[in-house]
């Protein structure tokens, strides 16, 4: 599925791409014109373009880009078996080999459960982490309980400071994900008048309280972001730049789905036709 809105001097293609394994791909495209503004640099080597180009770059003779960021958040209510679900942190650790000549070292999974409503910070250590939504009550045929993992890709969050405006009103984009309890009019990560509030409202104001989340009706709000470095080759009009996230099935499905698709809906090699 695709809608593109046009949001400013940016047009954003956003698309859902429902794979036969059960993944779902989140994708964006950015592509419009860039911001601009007029410099007196008209190459790098005048005097006044250190200072011009401190917070973007020289795209052509007298005309700097500033640097920016672009936060696309999403909603989702995934409902994965049933309504009460748990979201978990799979930490990924170094662990001691045991009773093993040939190796010293392995790694393991140790799960942590995000147990109140609120921001989940992004972890930073470099074994690296999985986020999972689970549903505890289910299990499929092995005994696991039915989950689908957020791979968030190489997504970024704004390090503006919290008291700067334009931050106030999208707190949201300060970390990669929120979780928040179920209700119906809480639809908007940055609330429903970004543009006229003073700050706290959407995702700070929906989590204020820190509910328990585990094994109840969560909404996961996660946040697709990236920084555009602006260059000479973005001008006149931007290159479409693409970034996506995925939702993956994990212990959902008993065995891979696409292995029992109708051979009607998978195409054939031109030879075989």
């Amino acid at each position: 599925m695709r809608h593109i809105p046009t949001l400013g001097n940016y047009d954003y293609v956003i698309d859902y791409v429902f794979q036969p394994r059960g993944a779902i791909k989140l994708r964006v495209g950015a592509t419009g014109f860039d911001a601009i503004k007029s410099v007196k640099a008209a190459a790098m080597a005048d005097p006044t373009a250190k200072k011009d180009t401190a917070y973007g770059a020289l795209i052509a003779p007298y005309t700097v880009a500033p640097y920016h960021d672009h936060y696309i958040n999403y909603r989702l209510d995934l409902d994965i078996d049933g309504e009460a679900n748990t979201l978990r942190r799979d930490r990924i650790v170094a662990a001691p080999a045991q009773s093993s000549a040939l190796r010293k070292g392995l790694w393991k999974i140790e799960t942590e459960t995000v147990a109140n409503e609120g921001a989940v910070p992004k972890g930073h250590d470099a074994g690296g982490e999985v986020l999972r939504l689970e549903n505890p009550s289910a299990m499929n045929a092995l005994g696991q309980h039915p989950s689908y993992w957020l791979d968030s890709g190489h997504s970024v969050s704004s390090i503006l400071p919290a008291d700067d405006a334009p931050q106030m009103r999208a707190a949201f984009s300060a970390h990669p994900l929120w979780i928040s309890r179920y209700k119906p009019d809480e639809l908007w990560a940055g609330g429903l008048y970004p543009n006229l509030s003073k700050g706290g409202d959407g995702l700070p104001q929906f989590t204020a309280d820190g509910a328990p989340a585990a094994g109840e009706d969560i909404v996961v709000w996660y946040t697709l972001g990236f920084r555009h470095l602006t260059k000479p080759e973005d001008f006149p009009i931007l290159p479409t730049y693409w970034h996506e996230a995925v939702l993956r099935p994990a212990f959902f499905f008993d065995r891979d789905p696409s292995s029992r698709l109708n051979e009607a809906f998978v195409p054939l090699p031109e030879e075989q036709q």
